[in-house]
């Protein structure tokens, strides 16, 4: 036992602790689950860019309780390895904060809030598409930027 009286057990045995129907089984589950994974979740939800402490607590948590919740309904995929059901859920929660910030790489064609905001004014947005279509938008997107 280590020194928080978690035992240690490999990824199967947390599936099948998280899995069972008894509550403090599937609750050592999930202490194990969360000494394991916490850091390295964490640390992947900043690389898709969350970078505010608080939101990347948030989304790991939320990987935390959607394995929880599967154990607890017996939706919990056992062939599935619970690493892969981890990052799956920071993954999509993380896209989904970043999707609510507008926060997008240039490469997506999503702009900065400011530049969306600047298209949705008038009829820009449809010459905007236009000028993607053919190329220009990244050459008319350094010139706003500048300004």
């Amino acid at each position: 036992m280590n020194a928080t009286s978690t035992p240690i057990m490999d990824d199967d045995e947390i599936s099948l602790h998280l899995a069972d129907s008894d509550p403090a089984l599937r609750s050592i589950g999930l202490e194990a689950a969360m000494e394991r994974y916490n850091l390295p979740l964490l640390r992947r939800a900043h690389g898709y860019g969350i970078t505010d402490p608080h939101d990347a607590s948030e989304v790991v948590a939320d990987a935390f309780i959607e394995i929880h919740r599967r154990g607890q309904h017996g939706t919990l995929n056992l062939k599935l390895k619970l690493v892969t059901l981890l990052f799956t859920v920071v993954r999509n929660k993380s896209i989904d904060i970043l999707r609510k910030r507008k926060v997008c790489l240039p490469s997506s064609g999503c702009y900065s809030a400011a530049i969306t905001d600047k298209l949705n004014e008038s009829n820009a947005i449809l010459e905007w598409s236009a000028l993607r279509r053919r190329g220009k938008a990244q050459e008319i997107l350094d010139d706003f930027l500048r300004d």
